[in-house]
């Protein structure tokens, strides 16, 4: 069997069409929360006079072709054309019909041996001819005696040029990448009062799979972009590394600059990326948020419905709000992530953060009280003597409280038709067209009821 070096066989290749290495790329690359990078990069190349080919061969996987933009300074390099050549695959499908090797160990003297035989398949599976019989397991590994000419192991770009002398010139190369992209989420870290929470805002980056980038410049892009074409982002076990940038203050990476309607992380520090890694920052850490803990209760007021449904029992969700301004220790856009709240050690909960303007308030779902429990009824409904398509129906819902403070929930009690409460224990505020809505203090270790009777007129 012929023994080969696969990287002599591609220099060899290569050698008569590259005219010089490239040195130093700088790099920056704008991740996109979508699943794809921009990226540009500064090179430098020594070329020839007169004609020549430039190949690239360390284009990182998923680049886009239609996007690769080579541009080369006034007065250097004339570029006469680019081309972009895809990996070679079905590589064995190049040896159908010809010798290859397989080879396979002795059981019993344990050396390896190996045979020539004839490939008559590729797919699906290989099928051989091997000492005059046809095999269709192969039974051993198979071995290629060479590499077929204009066999690309990487995708490529050859750059055609014009070059007026024999110099080493700089030149820019830009290009898009799907697959790698970023997500945020937060940690919020409560206080034993939960009146105020430290608050850590992290960015996840994936670099792009089949290329390392050193002492890369990156921004973090967050925002819609409307695009046309692009695959969706390939699911894959990435290697973690976490990165800190900042651990104290509302610090982390640069302010966010707006850009069109695009809000921009321009991280501190420039970044070696790993093919297929995953890579963590800090945006920002506020240090003292005042937060608001809240409970609410949602059900509706079914009055079309005859039937009673008996007493229903639930424990009201809770809820943490706090403003996203300055004046509360925030005041920046905050991307769309997920939000986990922390005390003691614990996890309280977590919920999907929306992207938030400077200025809006937070709102997240915490879990369920455990300690407070609502049991509704309905206790009165009648039919009789009103007008037609009209019912009348009262409710009690009575809030205990095993907690050693008190606390306030928010009773939201969704209406059917056109709906009038024609008496309350407590005032109710008219929410939305459709509900009802009040805010009932529990005391501590306590109860309290509210009631209420609502006519209903629906077709």
């Amino acid at each position: 069997m012929r023994r080969f070096s696969i990287a002599m066989m591609v220099s060899l290749f290569w050698a008569p069409i590259v005219s010089a290495q490239n040195t130093g790329p700088d790099v920056s690359i704008a991740v996109y929360e979508g699943g794809f990078s921009f990226i540009e990069e500064s090179r430098s190349v020594r070329v020839r006079k007169g004609e020549s080919r430039l190949v690239l061969d360390d284009l990182p996987d998923g680049v886009q072709p239609d996007t690769i933009v080579a541009t080369f300074p006034k007065g250097g390099a004339v570029l006469k054309g680019q081309r972009f050549r895809q990996a070679s695959t079905g590589l064995l499908q190049a040896f159908v019909g010809k010798t290859v090797s397989i080879a396979s160990r002795n059981p019993v003297t344990g050396v390896e041996e190996v045979r020539d035989a004839k490939l008559l398949r590729a797919r699906p599976d290989p099928l051989i001819e091997l000492d005059g019989r046809i095999e269709l397991t192969v039974p051993g590994r198979i071995a290629l005696p060479n590499l077929p000419p204009d066999t690309l192991l990487r995708a490529s770009l050859v750059l055609d040029l014009e070059n007026p002398r024999t110099e080493k010139q700089s030149y820019r190369l830009s290009y898009m990448t799907t697959g790698p992209g970023w997500s945020a989420d937060y940690a919020l870290y409560l206080d034993p009062s939960e009146r105020w929470a430290r608050i850590q805002g992290r960015a996840t980056m994936r670099t792009p799979d089949g290329r390392n980038f050193q002492n890369a410049k990156v921004r973090l892009v967050s925002g819609s972009v409307n695009r046309v074409s692009g695959r969706p982002m390939p699911r894959r076990k990435a290697m973690a590394r976490a990165r800190i940038m900042a651990s104290e203050g509302l610090v982390g990476a640069d302010a966010p600059a707006s850009v069109s309607e695009l809000h921009v992380y321009a991280l501190p520090r420039r970044l070696d990326l790993v093919a297929g890694a995953e890579e963590k920052a800090i945006l920002f850490e506020a240090g003292r948020v005042a937060v608001e803990k809240s409970y609410h209760l949602d059900s509706q007021a079914n009055v079309h419905l005859r039937q009673d449904g008996g007493v229903q029992k639930q424990n009201p969700v809770v809820r943490l709000s706090f403003g996203n301004t300055q004046v509360n220790g925030l005041g920046v856009p905050l991307p769309t992530g997920v939000a986990r709240l922390y005390a003691e050690g614990l996890l309280l909960g977590e919920d999907r953060l929306r992207h938030t303007p400077k200025g809006e308030p937070v709102r997240l779902t915490m879990g369920r009280a455990v300690d407070v429990i609502a049991r509704r009824k309905r206790t009165e409904y009648r039919m009789q003597g009103l007008p037609k398509g009209t019912a009348e129906a009262a409710y009690e819902i009575r809030l205990s409280n095993a907690k050693r403070e008190k606390i306030t929930v928010e009773v939201r009690e969704t209406m059917v038709g056109e709906w009038r409460i024609l008496s309350e224990s407590l005032p109710h505020e008219r929410d939305t067209d459709r509900r009802a809505k009040w805010h009932i203090e529990v005391p501590a270790e306590g109860e309290a009821t509210l009631q209420y009777r609502v006519r209903s007129k629906f077709r």
